[in-house]
């Protein structure tokens, strides 16, 4: 390593993978910042680096792309101005054929500090070259992966920061679908429901252990007023309209606060109380209490202006509590046709109540998304919705049904103007 104009390609590779298990950081980083400064002078003709068999620049990338994954935070700029230096078949054949498993050292933080780099430079190049997001796509979601899947802190806060560096680029669509995978991921990983242990607890009349069960068990009896609702022989949607038309958010809230009191009394002594004093003199449209132990309910129609900030913005005012433990539930009505949806910050309205959902949850930071549930109540009309399905059978059998040829038709109707015979 110290006669570096002697490597280069494959001898070079090798060299870095041997220098990698046998010599110590320290003594690495002096003749790796030597050896870079050489490639950086190599534009004003003065001492410079040359190898002579790449002219890419893929050598100057194999010695950048090492330092950096030994120290990101002192060769940053010189793995930029390499991969800048670069073509993009050069830095698929160094760094993105085999990335993260083949990199050096290989550290979730290395990985994580070096895919950030990659990204905003992959970000910045597009704009500037024909065909590069079609050609770099595949290596580009592979390098979003390997941050994505990283079990080191502060995945969401890089992500979120990836989306503000593609702003304004064709990555933006990318970026912020990874970013919505990874919330899913989180809360699929960190959403808690009752163990078979603790619910046993609540059936045996000894109720929930904490605030977490407690709203666990709230959503297990949501889950059955929703399956009472649409379709179902109870008609419950019903209690949720006024002469054909859908009640206003208060007294709908004040049904669901009826049901939940009566399904929760199978239980134990369960508190289900409207419009109930919260954390810092605020009021929860409904609170659900055990013990010491609380869970707030922000319950909003489709039409509310604050849809899609209620999960995120009022409801966690009312999770300060400490007996709240952090928890809370987000119910919304789903009227249908009936009623509209305020419009979305970006993206398409969702039609169906499970795309809300989805979309309502795909909002919660990676921090809520433990503690935060989204419950979308489908209590749009369903005789309507059974006529409709009705209807729609109806005229699929019509179609079905073989008709007779049209001559057929004309020989029966000459054939019944005939006189009969004697």
């Amino acid at each position: 390593m110290e006669q570096p104009d002697t490597l280069s390609g494959s001898l070079l590779d090798s060299v870095l993978r041997l220098a990698e298990l046998n010599v110590e950081a320290t003594a690495l980083t002096p003749l790796l910042t030597d050896v870079l400064s050489h490639w950086s002078n190599q534009g004003d003709g003065t001492d410079a680096l040359i190898t002579g068999s790449d002219r890419r620049g893929a050598d100057r990338l194999r010695w950048a792309y090492f330092a950096v994954c030994l120290q990101s935070d002192v060769f940053s700029n010189d793995f930029i101005l390499a991969l800048d230096e670069a073509e993009d078949a050069a830095i698929h054949r160094v760094i993105f054929d085999g990335y993260p498993n083949c990199s050096y050292w290989r550290t979730p933080t290395s990985t994580l500090a070096v895919s950030r780099l990659l990204l905003q430079f992959l970000f910045q190049r597009t704009p500037l070259m024909q065909g590069h997001f079609e050609r770099v796509l595949p290596d580009t979601v592979k390098v979003l992966k390997a941050v994505s899947s990283s079990d080191e802190p502060g995945v969401e806060t890089i992500l979120l920061e990836l989306l503000t560096d593609a702003e304004g680029t064709r990555w933006i669509d990318t970026i912020r679908h990874e970013l919505e995978l990874y919330r899913r991921d989180v809360r699929s990983q960190t959403q808690k429901l009752l163990s078979p242990t603790d619910l046993a607890k609540v059936l045996s009349g000894r109720g929930p252990i904490n605030a977490q069960d407690l709203k666990a068990l709230v959503l297990l009896i949501l889950e059955e007023v929703a399956a009472e609702l649409q379709p179902s022989p109870h008609n419950l949607w019903r209690l949720f309209w006024d002469n054909n038309k859908p009640k206003v958010e208060n007294d709908c809230r004040d049904v669901l606060a009826g049901k939940l009191r009566d399904k929760l009394g199978f239980f134990g002594s369960f508190e289900v109380s409207p419009e109930a004093a919260s954390s810092g003199g605020t009021r929860a449209d409904l609170l659900v209490t055990y013990g010491p132990f609380t869970v707030p309910v922000e319950a909003k129609r489709t039409s509310h202006t604050h849809l899609w900030y209620g999960h995120i913005g009022q409801l966690q005012t009312y999770t300060l509590a400490n007996s709240t433990e952090g928890q809370g539930i987000y119910v919304i009505f789903w009227f249908g046709n009936a009623l509209g949806v305020t419009p979305p910050p970006a993206g398409i309205k969702p039609e169906k109540p499970e795309a809300l959902k989805a979309a309502l949850e795909d909002l919660l930071p990676a921090e809520l998304a433990a503690t935060t549930s989204v419950v979308v109540l489908d209590v749009s009309n369903a005789a309507q919705a059974a006529k409709v399905r009705k209807d729609n059978e109806f005229n699929k059998a019509k179609a079905a049904k073989p008709r007779a040829p049209k001559k057929l038709k004309k020989l029966k109707a000459v054939a019944e103007e005939l006189p009969p015979r004697k």
